[in-house]
């Protein structure tokens, strides 16, 4: 606390009875919470950071993260334009999905579009729809991928949809 006071030019002082354990508060503040920012300072700064951006993401927006179309294991979402809320519900169909985004992997989603991850999964973020499906190495046909290209199907989409046989005209909104 001292730090940020000193580099953001507030005076300060210190009141000695702050340093006895004798009440709870100072027991708790110096034997934990001091300790925690100490080693915790930058992770919690994000997390109260990330918190600020929830709120002001769901002040004006009301989304309540639910794939506008689920056809097997792909889930298709209105992008929302906000990278905040978008990575929210990202973040919770990869979770239901068994896996845990790290901050990086976050990151690389929003600046990618259209990536892999967790080795088995491929979400593609266009601009009007977020794409999420398993990764499917599979050989197309020629007639598929066009008729994927002219309805602007991702390029990371479009094999697992030919290996499940899903039709374009299914994933018509």
């Amino acid at each position: 606390m001292q730090k940020y006071l000193e580099k953001n030019n507030h005076t300060y002082f210190i009141d000695e009875s702050n340093l006895e354990n004798k009440y709870k508060r100072n027991y708790f503040r110096n034997e934990y919470a001091n300790k925690l920012l100490d080693t915790y300072e930058d992770g919690i700064k994000n997390s109260f950071e990330y918190l600020q951006k929830d709120i002001e993401s769901f002040l004006f927006n009301n989304n309540d993260f639910k794939a506008i179309k689920t056809i097997k294991n792909l889930d298709i979402f209105k992008n929302s334009n906000d990278n905040n809320l978008n990575m929210r519900l990202i973040d919770l169909n990869i979770k239901q999905r068994g896996y845990l985004l790290s901050n990086a992997q976050r990151n690389e989603i929003l600046t990618q579009k259209e990536i892999s991850i967790c080795d088995g999964i491929n979400i593609a973020i266009s601009e009007d729809f977020i794409y999420i499906c398993p990764k499917i190495e599979f050989t197309m046909h020629k007639k598929f991928k066009e008729e994927c290209r002219l309805n602007k199907i991702p390029k990371n989409i479009r094999p697992y949809l030919a290996k499940e046989n899903i039709e374009i005209k299914d994933l018509m909104l």
